[in-house]
């Protein structure tokens, strides 16, 4: 009996072409985004952290960004830091924890960042306008079941990195 470890492309369902075709879309989708905080020549994480804070129903603090945009602490600090600096947003004490601040926007950054972020929001509302109900459903449901299936394996990836230091 040999021991035959699969290639990746030995269990694609489709053909290498489609997955390169499916990351592609994957990295193009991040690129607009990338392209869209130029417009405000800024950077990307200062970009999510600007839609952080529109989308938000409530006060948010820098480590409620960062998990919301599922980026370290540290590189939120440096960039609300810097936003802070352009004048854009400020922090201010919360008003259920006394160790903690919450980031809101300055007039400045609501009259510059609130539009850019809106905008934003607008076009991805727009381009998911124009799918029905049900593709946008079917879309939501295969991305959670491939995530699922993905961190599975990523899961086992890491365990068995773990067993073998």
């Amino acid at each position: 009996m040999s021991d035959h470890t699969p290639t990746p492309e030995s269990l694609y369902p489709v053909s290498r072409y489609e997955l390169d075709h499916f990351k592609s879309l994957e990295f193009d989708t991040w690129n607009l985004y990338e392209t869209c905080s130029r417009l405000l020549n800024i950077t990307e994480t200062e970009m999510w952290i600007l839609l952080a804070l529109d989308q938000s129903s409530s006060p948010v603090s820098q480590a409620d960004i960062a998990r919301m945009i599922r980026i370290p602490v540290q590189t939120v600090n440096s960039a609300c830091a810097k936003m802070i600096r352009l004048g854009w947003l400020e922090l201010q004490p919360s008003k259920t924890s006394r160790k903690s601040k919450v980031v809101v926007f300055t007039d400045a950054g609501r009259a510059e960042c609130l539009p850019f972020a809106q905008n934003v929001r607008l076009a991805e509302a727009r381009a998911l306008s124009r799918l029905t109900a049900e593709e946008f459903r079917q879309m939501l449901q295969t991305k959670e079941k491939y995530n699922h299936y993905l961190h599975e394996q990523m899961d086992a990836l890491i365990e068995s990195s773990k067993e073998n230091e």
